[in-house]
């Protein structure tokens, strides 16, 4: 049951960026990658950049799948409402295809002008109630919105097949870089594994040349980031 509170009375606990943190995000992830996507055409125009300023924002509870309805009935009942939106990759028809989804599966960001109450929400389908914190209706801060929306814009909630391919391999571009010549390492694989070695240069392919010292004698030997570690200290 929705309660009949009006805007400019006691907001409740205020929720901040910080909040919002990338570990929430991962699990949300795999909460929408467990519930489905919904690719509607709702789910587009419920992630549009709604108008924040000016307004005071909630969060509403809603069935399973039902986001992108309660935030359309919402705007037809004069709500502002908004649907963080992520892209993921979903096999249909045993092809991988990308599709839009909800990133916070279940919540829909709803605004209310000043002296707006809650009742016109009354009776909308699918929406269970407000979200509320030690008996207080949540409010949230437009620049949690407006952050939500930008980091949207960027590609930071593609989480498409690609997108993370691309963000694996820059992580392995990086951690490529980050051997300098010279460095002592441990082999971890092949003939040689246990042996240390010193980093002599960066190969293409994400790869390295190691010196290996055998009998008094070094020589190169390629490896794959993945077949050596740093040795400690």
């Amino acid at each position: 049951m929705i309660d009949q509170i009006r805007v400019g009375g006691d907001p409740g606990r205020q929720l901040s960026p910080a909040e919002f943190s990338l570990e929430q995000r991962a699990a949300w992830v795999l909460a929408s990658d467990g519930a489905g996507a919904v690719a509607t055409a709702d789910l587009v125009e419920a992630s549009a950049a709604p108008p924040v300023d000016g307004k005071q924002w909630f969060v509403a509870f809603t069935s399973p799948k039902r986001e992108p309805s309660v935030a359309k009935a919402a705007r037809q009942r004069a709500f502002a409402s908004y649907v963080p939106t992520q892209l993921v990759s979903r096999t249909v028809s045993r092809r991988r295809v990308t599709v839009g989804s909800p990133l916070l599966p279940r919540y829909v960001f709803v605004g209310l002008e000043e002296g707006q109450g809650f009742y016109g929400l009354r009776g909308t389908p699918g929406l269970e109630g407000l979200v509320r914190m030690a008996g207080s209706i949540v409010r949230v801060q437009p620049e949690v919105l407006h952050g939500l929306h930008a980091r949207q814009l960027a590609g930071e909630f593609e989480f498409t097949d690609d997108a993370l391919a691309a963000d694996e391999m820059e992580r392995l571009q990086e951690e490529h870089r980050a051997f300098e010549p010279g460095e002592s390492v441990m082999l971890m694989v092949g003939p040689f594994k246990g042996f240390g070695a010193i980093v002599e240069r960066h190969l293409p392919d994400l790869r390295l040349s190691v010196l290996v010292t055998v009998f008094g004698r070094s020589f190169p030997v390629p490896m794959k980031l993945t077949e050596v570690a740093r040795q400690n200290g």
